[in-house]
């Protein structure tokens, strides 16, 4: 039974109560104990339903954390393919330098043990992100927003998604920090950046910025600016663009902008999209700051 059907339920006994319950004619002994033994187990019913609903939200993971799998499950397949593909060129260039040794051109094959070397250099680089990514455990933290930054740029900056976009940061040298919880926070950035990436167009040939910001202010609040040129939110879309489930995209995978509000929520933080259509969108991130 899943939480619809509780709930559903639930509606139904007290249906049934309400009508037992209603007043009518002077009942005979024989109806008061038959509505007595009904109420009773509508009762007992409403019991087990709870004791149900308990279970069920205990074995589900909250929202934001369920679409953080999600997220973390996507960028592990990109990753997988990623490493594939640079095994083979790895491979590859070994077979080109293998026969360059053999027919006496060392000079080429050096050259291409040296780009197998470097794309290597890149599965480990790949391997090691994915590791640490996966690995974080979810609970809040003293952190630096500056480094979860850079960390989750490098990040996207090895997936074939952002291979035309560019990220210009202006990160503040004395940034204060922030607690919060790191693991989901860079699930979010990438949701964020994900956005942009699709408002800027990604597809081959295209191209464009993400630009990040970062800034303290005299009232203990850091603030985190996320800005693209793309082609914005229309008029009448923005003011749903928290709403749960809601996109201007044909998928509806990955996490959205309602989950992106929760994880800001969770540390009295504020989140808000300012957008044009056709130029461009700001999201504004705003959040205490610790000593």
């Amino acid at each position: 039974m899943s939480l619809p059907e509780v709930e559903k339920t639930r509606s139904l006994i007290h249906s049934i109560q309400s009508v037992v319950e209603s007043e009518g004619q002077i009942p005979t002994v024989q109806e008061v104990r038959e509505k007595e033994r009904l109420l009773a187990l509508t009762g007992e019913l409403s019991e087990s339903l709870a004791r149900i609903e308990a279970r069920l939200e205990a074995s589900s993971p909250p929202e934001d954390e369920a679409h953080r799998l999600v997220a973390l499950g996507r960028a592990a397949a990109e990753v997988g393919l990623q490493i594939q593909n640079l095994l083979s060129q790895t491979g590859a260039r070994l077979e080109v330098a293998e026969l360059c040794f053999q027919g006496g051109d060392t000079t080429k094959g050096l050259q291409n043990l040296r780009h197998a070397r470097e794309t290597f250099q890149k599965v480990t680089q790949l391997s090691v992100t994915m590791v640490d990514v996966a690995g974080k455990e979810s609970h809040r933290l003293r952190s630096d927003l500056n480094e979860l930054v850079r960390s989750t740029v490098s990040f996207a900056q090895l997936l074939s998604q952002y291979e035309n976009i560019d990220f210009s940061l202006t990160l503040a040298t004395d940034l204060k920090r922030v607690r919060v919880d790191p693991a989901k926070w860079q699930h979010m950035l990438l949701c964020l950046f994900s956005n942009a990436a699709d408002a800027i167009g990604r597809r081959k040939g295209e191209g464009g910025s993400i630009q990040i910001t970062t800034k303290n202010d005299g009232a203990g609040l850091v603030h985190l600016l996320l800005q693209d040129a793309g082609r914005g939110i229309a008029a009448q879309d923005l003011p749903h663009v928290f709403d749960p489930g809601f996109t201007t995209k044909d998928s509806r995978e990955g996490i959205g902008l309602s989950t992106c509000r929760s994880i800001v929520e969770q540390v009295d933080g504020l989140i808000r999209v300012e957008s044009v259509q056709g130029n461009g969108t700001t999201v504004s991130i705003t959040i205490p700051s610790v000593a």
